[in-house]
């Protein structure tokens, strides 16, 4: 396909700190002598776009086409246009946004030093066929028109501001006057690859209203209820002109008070003399009548807004409402049980997942918005276990390869340009883990074949990074543990070395699938040479114990295989005696709750499990439960002191982002586990599962259900007061099933099944 490559702007001129530039309109008028049998506009923009057609809007969705650093690529979206064109004079009109092209509020992640940054620009190309065959072509040019639009300012991180005085109606409609507006000019030539756009767009889930409204000093503040991600939508009539709305978006109030000291970086030192504004958005109101405005070039992670700028009459319920975006993912399991905090969880869960789905996992949606690779390794299994998000994943991994470096470092971010440490293989392993997961719940092999070289890549840059003990250095390991940043209970050096090792093995049956023997060879040699380093640097072999006393690096030993079979039971019984000293109660990061739970329900110790989990008091996930919160935070929290118990000594209050999904792989376990489903766990028939629930002493009864390519399973287990548990299989399509008897596996049809509750 032939894509349009003459990029046109505004002008040259662009936003800084403090210097707003207003975002453009541009238009074109063009007219058809016959009627159009055919018409598609293909479109990109370095930034976000809105699109019309004769004054329809036709854009797929909020701040298209994409997020990624448009030297690499350059994505496109294609839209069929016929119904929206005519006879006669038409118009196309575009509405520009900075987005990554001029992220001006991403300076703590240098995007304010990028060497693509400009005013936003657009391609667009309008091929038009009529009924006496003739083809009609219109492409952005010097002929375009530009004027400033309403939005005087905006950024993805710090908001939107939006003038509706300076509205211009009827300005992408046929019919107007554009001899006043100013012309485009050509753009700079783009450096990256075009590419078709293949992700899912950011659609509306549902709208919200207001559960409370709160007088709070010179503003109002409306409460929604919970924690998600979007816009607000502002409502008002019979507002002054030139009144000045300003509307400020966070996730938890202090003392009662609004608060945003969480969401960006006060001591960083780029932030001197800039005011501290993160989640704003600001509306000059026209006057008269009845007013409305959304956001178009920016969204936010929230569960408050604060108002200022309105009278106390203007405060009413449909003042504000919260329209809730975030990609248009589609769900492919569920789950809920007898437990109340559980099910919960896994709603927050899930909830957590989708605001942190903008095109791709972001760590979260307020504060960073960034695509961190640590947070999507320890979340692969869970996130394509919950969702169908291929294809997101597949345009998210084209751009995680392109900005690897020849030698196979990676950046700790996707997208970015040269920020960033080497993280090492904890946060790199997000390329190996989820090809693995994306191919275990397709078995598209081209999955692995598009990545297998960048996984040869790094592999050999882990083994670069060894020194001559053989052990792996430089990097991040376990993350956000209640002693972080303290990590002197799972060393760096262990967690880098045994990812490294997971990677390797991970990657081995990945290059076996695809026949990839060299690659394979390579990969089983590093994993051997890992593995004894590991054991003789940082394991009591006399001991079967991780050198140190937490519970994350037994654990990982465990999971990943570090332990010969007959030291397997002591090595277990360590992990549980290390637990109990602990009094029961988490001391891992994301790394070893990533493991933790697995570790425990595959010896029998689901009951321990739980407990860690739920413990009252915390440190654990019952307290985000507790405290009331409706979705995962960046911690589990502590003692109860208040939120974060200034657990991660980040904003001025101790508080951190409430909006993380890395810790939702518990909703996977309690799909695996509790209710006993594991798609394809052999990696040979994607429709196959095995069942092999947990009857867990704190529930009653459980229920999930997953969707398989081929049909969908249902699950629900009760217990039957006898000592045994009720069992509700229900399987719809051609399904692959077996169920676990003791030590054996036997086919498994829709139907009741009785097992026991010890098994």
């Amino acid at each position: 396909m032939s894509y349009p490559t003459r990029f046109i702007a505004a002008s040259g001129s662009f936003s800084e700190w403090g210097k707003p530039v207003p975002e453009p309109y541009l238009r074109k008028s063009f007219s058809l002598k016959n009627r159009p049998v055919s018409a598609s506009v293909v479109i990109s923009a370095l930034g976000f776009y809105r699109l019309w057609i004769n004054g329809q809007e036709v854009t797929r969705g909020h701040m298209s086409p994409y997020i990624s650093n448009p030297d690499h690529y350059v994505f496109y979206d294609t839209y069929d246009v016929l119904p929206y064109v005519h006879e006669g004079e038409n118009v196309i009109g575009i509405l520009l946004g900075n987005g990554l092209q001029n992220s001006w509020g991403g300076y703590i992640w240098d995007f304010d030093e990028v060497p693509w940054r400009g005013a936003p620009k657009v391609a667009a190309r309008a091929t038009i066929g009529c009924s006496d065959g003739t083809e009609i072509l219109v492409e952005t040019d010097e002929t375009f028109r530009t004027h400033d639009s309403p939005v005087r300012w905006d950024d993805e991180r710090v908001g939107e501001g939006y003038d509706a005085r300076c509205e211009i109606p009827g300005w992408n409609e046929p019919g107007f006057d554009d001899s006043g507006w100013s012309f485009a000019i050509k753009a700079p030539d783009i450096k990256g690859q075009p590419v078709p756009n293949g992700v899912r767009p950011i659609l509306t889930e549902t709208e919200l209203a207001p559960v409370k409204i709160i007088r709070d000093g010179d503003g109002f503040i409306y409460d929604f209820g919970v924690n998600y991600t979007g816009v607000t939508r502002l409502r008002i009539s019979g507002a002054k002109p030139g009144q000045k709305i300003v509307i400020d978006h966070g996730e938890v109030l202090v003392d009662g008070h609004f608060y945003n000291g969480n969401l960006y970086f006060s001591g960083h030192k780029k932030q001197k003399n800039k005011e501290a504004i993160v989640q704003r958005a600001e509306y000059v109101c026209r006057g008269g009548g009845t007013e409305e405005y959304m956001p178009s070039f920016t969204y936010y992670g929230f569960r408050y807004a604060r108002v200022r700028g309105i009278e106390p009459e203007q405060a009413t319920k449909d003042l504000l409402t919260y329209v809730v975006k975030h990609s248009a993912l589609t769900r492919t399991s569920g789950f809920s049980c007898s437990d109340t905090t559980l099910s919960k969880l896994y709603e927050n869960c899930i909830r957590s997942d989708l605001s942190n789905f903008w095109f791709f996992p972001t760590d979260c949606p307020h504060r960073e918005k960034n695509g961190w690779t640590g947070d999507i390794a320890v979340s692969s299994e869970q996130f394509h276990l919950n969702f169908d998000m291929i294809r997101d994943m597949n345009q998210w991994l084209m751009c995680f390869r392109r900005a690897m470096h020849e030698d196979g470092l990676s950046r700790p971010v996707i997208p970015n340009h040269e920020w960033g440490d080497d993280t090492g293989p904890c946060w790199d392993s997000a390329l190996v883990f989820s090809v693995y997961y994306m191919y275990q719940y397709t078995m598209d092999r081209k999955i692995i074949e598009d990545n297998c070289e960048a996984i040869r890549r790094m592999l050999g840059h882990f083994s670069d990074k060894r020194g001559e003990d053989g052990i792996v250095r430089g990097g991040l390991g376990d993350w956000c543990s209640p002693q972080f940043p303290t990590a002197t209970r799972c060393p760096d050096e262990f967690a880098l070395s045994a990812i490294a090792f997971a990677c390797c093995n991970y990657a081995s049956r990945l290059f076996e699938i695809i026949g990839a023997e060299e690659e394979k060879k390579y990969a089983d040699k590093l994993g051997a040479e890992l593995r004894t380093s590991i054991r003789k640097a940082w394991m009591d072999l006399s001991a079967c114990a991780v050198k140190g006393t937490g519970e994350t690096s037994q654990a990982m030993a465990l999971y990943y295989g570090l332990y010969d079979k007959e030291e397997y039971g002591t090595a277990f019984k360590v992990l549980l005696e290390r637990i109990r000293q602990n009094e029961n109660r988490l001391d891992t990061g994301i790394l070893g709750v990533r493991v933790l739970f697995d570790v425990l329900t595959q010896n029998g110790y689901t009951d321990l499990a739980l407990e860690l989990m739920l413990k009252p008091g915390g440190p654990s996930f019952g307290q985000i439960i507790a405290q009331g919160l409706t979705t995962m935070g960046e911690d589990y929290f502590g003692t109860g002191e208040g939120i974060n118990a200034k657990a991660l000594g980040m904003g001025s209050l101790g508080i951190g982002s409430l909006n993380h999904h890395f810790f939702g792989h518990i909703s996977a376990w309690m799909i695996k586990e509790l209710a006993g489903i594991h798609p394809n766990p052999d990696l040979d028939d994607v429709n196959a599962f095995v069942l092999d629930p947990h009857f867990a002493s704190i529930l009653q009864s459980c229920s999930a259900w997953h969707v398989f390519p081929a049909g969908r399973l249902e699950v629900e287990w009760k217990k039957t007061g006898d000592g045994y548990a009720a069992v509700n299989v229900r399987i719809q399509g051609e399904l692959h099933g077996k169920i676990r008897l003791g030590e054996k596996l036997e086919p498994l049809a829709s139907g009741t099944y009785r097992l026991p509750l010890d098994r």
